[in-house]
């Protein structure tokens, strides 16, 4: 029997209530909760239904929904800012109630993160105390309950909960009496009696029936911070449905449904089979990889199995070379993994399972091209036994992605299971210039509940020119709106944009205006660890300088994070908020879309961005319900709330919270030839390459993809009549292909096989076996070559710096500087971020890469090129940092494919990565090589080993230096540099010592 209308009512009523107390709300006389004169009803009620509920045997699924609800119910009981309403009740008794509640009812992390809030202490009675010890996952030796368990999980017998079961039972008949204690052993009986069938080595065992084939996953699995004890539904579900097999598999699964945990597993199992067995685990983001090397890398190592992440670069080190062909597990993005194929034209072979994590961005416009093609490339390669595991919180049509990669029906693995709950909040305009907060909007009362005067007239007040304004802007009432949310927990305050007036930068401007002028405003800073916010201020301050935004943003307590901020920026602010040292973050999908965090709420600003035509475009429905699963993450929350602030974003959000109209992926490739397909036919002409080779930059890069890919599919001897038959395997191979209808189809084989006759003149001509050593594009060799003279005695010189003076003039100045590649890229980029009339000019350029190169920061650019910061971030991380970066790696490439007995100096095989990182000396480079990736660190580290008049050899002798000098090192460095770049150092310098 499910709970009575009443009870549910006070149920619904009582989350309503706690959100207001959460919010720090203003009292409001229309807010009735009847149950708060009546709590004791209230209490006894979900107190003897709970234990109804109990005494069942098995709970079905719609009794575990009402076993959540009694728990959400008592959770108030027991929570500090809450219970001080309540008398007469035990609050840490309570909590294990509620607590218990919720993982009795498949909600285990909720349940660990409410028990926490007590302690062992708390508890006198050895069952209550085996309640909270199971629950938090603290096992004490002193306790005989708990022992029970302890051994089960070390080994696995299950004869040990057998025995633990028996003695509850036992206990229940003899506390019969003892009204409290007889109920603690119905609670822990029923705990244990779900912990049977729900655990780690019970769902392992079903796998493989041999315990020692998974103790040392299940043993880490119990040493890691939040020890794993079971697996979620979501996860137990893909594990019987044969995630572990050999087979090809397609995950849908929320986002912290435990996909990464999954990864791990399969992971672990195919290293089992066999210890040679190599995995490439493909990441899209720069940020989703960091995160996986800091996190799965970390956990993967402790096993012994060899992990490397890599992103960012074109041309991988001699050290990364090495490290690649010798690891069982390699993270990556998509495009580092096709510049290292370049180098190691063999790599791909030796992979046996692909993991595509993000998959959805098959069709994403920066990433998706790049990411089918590789994903084609590894499917044509047809190494036997290869599979994949492909990864993706939302795709209406997986089964098309699952079947095009190699599964079937049967493989494709789905859940809506979120292991918290998901509440979306719509603003709207009250009384008296307030707002309120229409919680569950498209519920009916009580599950809709209104959180009256969520925003009040007064934060919206400021004084200007000794007279109280108002603001009514979209931007001022998205801002009040995230600070009024900070007393909650963490706030993300989402936009599409990094600037203007829907951007990142605008907001994190008003939110420092606000915090300065307003009269009624929650302050960041009260919400933040002061002393940290000290610390990245004076991180930010060295990097960027006192006046830029984000140091004048963190003094107020608050953060902001996108895509032009130097990746070890990001991750410095991503720790920040991981650690919760700070609770406000303004960010686009650079960071909601990337790394797991602590969010309670999800501001959404903005779900709109400025299209092509100057005219708003919403996100796609799919990319909307990525986002918002951010929100509400497992162990840190029970829930996640997204407040809509703004009416032109609610339809859009309905649709989300109804599932209607999500879009299918269709993979940018696809995308292009569907288009080039309604092209010819509209216009009636025929696909030419003369046609495709007189596009814009954006298409022409597209095809440079195309062309690459074909290329590397190619031996360097190939002979011509071979080439028909490649080009119809990669063809085949496309997602594109898989999805086309006909006429799309033969767009497509026409497109691929102007492509390849362009090739085919290329092997004619003798020059194919150069084009692919070189790994370019067939334009950018084609032009470089046209560009250098590559038997210049430069390429023979000895120089001691990457800024020498012959080499600059060669490769920048008369090369790379006014080639057209580079020209393009520049006038894209003053498009975007330049005024008109003040352009940089590649003088500027010049001057901006030697400063960059010799260790200066944004701000000291900024001043010798009179202009703005977050311009000069823009240059060095997209235009310097990437594009002449990559031209640079081209041309040093195009060098040893046409002279294959050419071997570089040191200097010149790494130049690009001097450039990329913006460092001048050997010494410098080898810091980045043994894993210092902080440049902050690494150029004050540099300058104390520098100061000593170390001798550098190679990276061997440096760390056994740094090692035997530590005290010394950091005696010099302390107090004279930011502490975040100190504390990188000593972690490094910790590393070391395991090297």
């Amino acid at each position: 029997m499910s709970l009575n209308i009443r009870l549910n009512l006070w149920i619904a009523q009582s989350e309503s209530w706690q959100a207001f107390k959460d919010f720090d709300l203003p009292q409001d006389d229309r807010a009735n909760y009847s149950f708060l004169p009546i709590f004791d009803d209230f209490y006894i009620t979900l107190f003897c239904r709970a234990f109804d509920l109990l005494k069942q045997n098995e709970l079905t699924e719609e009794q575990k929904k009402d076993i959540l609800a009694i728990g959400s119910g008592l959770v108030i009981f027991s929570l500090e800012g809450k219970r001080e309403t309540f008398h007469g009740i035990s609050f840490h008794d309570n909590m294990l109630y509620a607590s218990s509640m919720y993982y009795l009812s498949d909600f285990p992390a909720s349940a660990l993160l409410l028990a926490r809030k007590f302690n062992e202490t708390d508890y006198d009675y050895p069952t209550d105390k085996f309640i909270v010890e199971f629950l938090t996952r603290k096992l004490s030796a002193h306790n005989e309950l708990s022992q029970f368990v302890q051994r089960f999980l070390s080994d696995g017998e299950e004869q040990e909960l057998i025995t633990l079961e028996k003695d509850l039972k036992n206990k229940i008949i003899l506390e019969d009496n003892n009204a409290e204690r007889y109920h603690s052993s119905i609670l822990a009986s029923s705990i244990l009696h779900t912990f049977r069938r729900d655990n780690i080595w019970f769902d392992l065992l079903q796998l493989i029936d041999d315990k020692e084939y998974w103790k040392p996953f299940v043993q880490y699995s119990l040493k890691r911070p939040v020890p794993v004890w079971s697996f979620f539904p979501s996860q137990k579900r893909a594990l019987a449905a044969g995630v572990l097999s050999n087979q090809t598999v397609s995950l849908q699964m929320p986002t912290s449904a435990g996909k990464t945990a999954i990864s791990e597993l399969v992971i672990y199992n195919a290293w089992k089979i066999n210890s040679e067995h190599k995995t490439l685990y493909l990441a899209p983001f720069r940020s989703l990889a960091a995160e996986l090397n800091q996190s799965m890398g970390k956990h993967l190592r402790s096993l012994n199995i060899k992990t490397k992440s890599i992103y960012g670069g074109h041309l991988p080190n001699t050290d990364e070379q090495e490290a690649i062909e010798s690891v069982n597990l390699l993270v990556s993005t998509p495009e580092k993994m096709l510049a290292v194929e370049d180098a190691l034209p063999k790599i791909l072979d030796t992979f046996d399972t692909i993991i595509c994590d993000e998959g959805h961005l098959l069709d994403d416009k920066q990433r998706g091209l790049s990411y089918e093609l590789l994903l084609s490339r590894l499917k044509s390669h047809k190494k036997p036994g290869r599979r994949f595991v492909f990864i993706s919180a939302i795709i209406p049509n997986i089964s098309t992605i699952n079947s095009w990669l190699g599964g079937t029906d049967e493989t494709v693995i789905d859940s809506d299971y979120r292991p918290t709950q998901l509440e979306y909040g719509f603003l709207e305009k009250g009384s008296k210039g307030n707002f309120n907060l229409i919680v569950n909007p498209l519920s009916t009362y009580p599950i809709r509940y209104d959180l009256y005067r969520y925003l009040v007239a007064d934060s919206l007040k400021f004084h200007s020119d000794d007279q109280l304004k108002s603001t009514s802007s979209l931007k001022s009432i998205s801002s009040a709106v995230a600070l009024r949310a900070l007393p909650s927990g963490a706030v993300a305050l989402f936009t599409t944009e990094k600037r203007g007036h829907r951007g990142v930068e605008d907001l994190g401007e008003e939110i420092i205006r606000q915090t300065n002028e307003h009269i009624q405003v929650n302050y960041p800073i009260d919400y933040a660890e002061a002393e940290h916010t000290e610390k990245l201020q004076a991180y930010f301050s060295e990097v960027f300088g006192q006046d830029y935004l984000l140091t004048r943003l963190v003094e107020k307590g608050a953060l902001f994070h996108h895509g032009d901020l130097p990746q070890d920026v990001r991750e410095v602010i991503e720790d920040a908020l991981r650690e919760e040292k700070v609770r406000m973050v303004i960010c686009n999908t650079t960071l909601a879309e990337g790394v797991n965090l602590p969010i309670r709420t999800m501001v959404l600003h903005s779900t709109q961005r400025m299209g092509p035509n100057k005219r708003p475009v919403s996100m796609t429905v799919r990319s909307l319900k990525n986002l918002v699963g951010r929100a509400g993450r497992a162990g840190k929350e029970t829930k996640g709330l997204i407040i809509v602030p703004h009416k032109r974003d609610q339809g859009l959000v309905k649709q989300l919270i109804r599932e209607e109209g999500v879009e299918q992926v269709n993979g940018m490739l696809y995308n292009l030839i569907s288009e080039i397909t309604g092209v010819l036919r509209s216009k009636g002409i025929e696909l030419t390459n003369e046609i495709l080779d007189a596009q814009n930059e954006e298409f022409l890069q597209w095809l440079d993809s195309i062309d690459i890919s074909l290329i590397d599919l190619l031996s360097e001897d190939i002979d011509p009549e071979e080439l028909e038959q490649v080009v119809s395997n990669m063809l085949s191979n496309t997602l594109s292909h898989h999805q086309a209808s006909e006429e799309e189809k033969q767009t497509q084989e026409q497109l691929f096989n102007l492509r390849a006759n362009k090739i085919r003149s290329y092997i004619e001509e003798g020059k194919f076996a150069q084009i692919r050593l070189s790994g370019t594009s067939l334009r950018s060799f084609q032009s470089i070559s046209e560009i250098f003279d590559f038997e210049n005695e430069i390429w023979t010189k000895k120089f001691n710096s990457p800024l020498d003076e012959d080499w600059i003039n060669y490769l920048i100045v008369e090369g790379l500087l006014p080639s057209k590649e580079f020209q393009s890229a520049l006038d894209k980029f003053n498009v975007w971020t330049m005024k008109e009339g003040n352009e940089l000019s590649n003088e500027d350029i010049l001057k901006a890469f030697q400063l960059w190169m010799e260790g200066n920061w944004y701000s000291q650019i900024a001043l010798a090129l009179n202009t703005d910061v977050y311009k000069v971030i823009r240059l060095i991380n997209s235009l310097i940092a990437y594009n002449l970066q990559t031209l640079a790696s081209s041309v040093i490439r195009i060098k040893m494919a046409k002279d294959k007995d050419y071997k570089p100096n040191s200097l010149i095989f790494n130049w690009p990565l001097f450039l990329q990182y913006g460092i001048d000396t050997k010494m410098k480079l080898i810091l980045y090589e043994l894993g210092l990736t902080d440049r902050v660190a690494v150029l004050h580290l540099s300058r104390v080993l520098q100061s000593m008049e170390i001798e550098i050899s190679d990276d061997n002798v440096l760390a056994a230096t740094i090692l035997e000098k530590v005290e010394v090192i950091k005696a010099e460095l302390i107090d004279k540099i930011p502490f975040i770049a100190f504390d990188k150092i000593d972690r490094f310098i910790q590393l070391l010592k395991f090297r």
